[in-house]
């Protein structure tokens, strides 16, 4: 009888761990175990590494590789690279701060995240809603900053198809509609904490 309840007993906590360390994972990359909260792996500042992403429109198609300083675009066999950097900061009481530099181009915005529930084939937890309350640009044909407050904030949801406590991929799925044309992207970004 001892045994049997031994056994009952081991059987009942590596349930309980499972499923626990199963709550760790929601995106289709997170790694299989991890002993940190997925909160505790997003907080801190990502620098972009890596990605590629590919954009097609109704005139033609085109690709942009990011590296952690360039990003190249090849439309058919011609290609240019120009200097290229992302951060994003997850940082203590949901504030966030998001840095891009493209050619001559700078944008900073600061605002708030939460995770938000998942919906079609996405899980709770894998998705994070940026909400923007100041944002300033710098280019060579505009600059100007703006602060927004209350129900103005705009808003943007990060897809994570990976986090894990040094690495995470974002992933960017989608379609746009201008002036009835349909405009299609796909990108995926690795970005290494610092």
């Amino acid at each position: 009888m001892r045994v049997f309840k031994k056994t009952i007993i081991v059987l009942l906590v590596g349930a309980v761990l499972v499923s626990f360390l199963d709550s760790c994972k929601k995106g289709e990359d997170d790694p299989a175990i991890s002993l940190k909260s997925r909160t505790a792996r997003l907080k801190g500042e990502w620098e972009l590494v890596s990605g590629v992403g590919s954009f097609v429109n109704p005139n033609y198609t085109y690709t942009v590789t990011y590296s952690g300083t360039t990003a190249t675009t090849t439309i058919g066999s011609s290609s240019t690279t120009r200097p290229y950097s992302e951060r994003h900061e997850f940082g203590k009481n949901n504030a966030y701060k998001y840095t891009l530099s493209d050619d001559n181009d700078m944008t900073f915005t600061e605002g708030f995240w939460t995770f938000i529930g998942g919906y079609d084939d996405y899980s709770k937890k894998e998705m994070v809603l940026v909400r923007t309350k100041f944002e300033s640009v710098t280019s060579t044909y505009n600059n100007y900053s703006t602060t927004y407050t209350e129900d103005e904030m705009p808003s943007e949801v990060i897809r994570f198809k990976r986090l894990s406590s040094k690495e995470c991929i974002i992933e960017y799925d989608g379609t746009t509609t201008y002036d009835s044309n349909i405009y299609r992207y796909n990108i995926e970004k690795t970005f290494k904490k610092k």
